[in-house]
């Protein structure tokens, strides 16, 4: 026997904010980059901060490592993140998607000082 409760008001007003779009007919295309951070630094603050730049073509932003170790520059931890760029009207090329990557990347060198590794 089990027996649970709901918020009806709560779960309807969840399921409203739910916001789909169509996958594209073209194909995606990702890229990988490492760089050190200070350790003080959350991914979220990084993820909000890219997010906010509107780079073109930008669809998502995934954490894919995290090292930490003794080895590493004092205060400072090693991340790597996947970039995934889409159109709907077309496929991008390499140097649409290398312009976006760069400004990103330039963006976050001045924002938090990231270290390319």
């Amino acid at each position: 026997l089990f027996l649970g409760e709901f918020e009806l008001e709560t779960a309807q007003a969840v399921s409203r904010q739910a916001v789909f779009r169509p996958l594209s007919r073209y194909p995606g295309v990702f890229r990988d980059f490492s760089f050190l951070v200070d350790r003080r630094v959350a991914f979220d603050a990084l993820a909000g901060f890219v997010s906010a730049l509107a780079a073109p073509h930008l669809s998502r932003m995934e954490l894919i490592d995290l090292y930490d170790s003794p080895q590493l520059p004092p205060g400072k931890t090693s991340l790597a993140v996947r970039f995934f760029f889409e159109s709907a009207e077309r496929t991008l090329t390499d140097e649409e998607i290398e312009a976006a990557r760069d400004r990103i990347v330039q963006s976050l060198q001045s924002k938090f000082g990231v270290i390319p590794r």
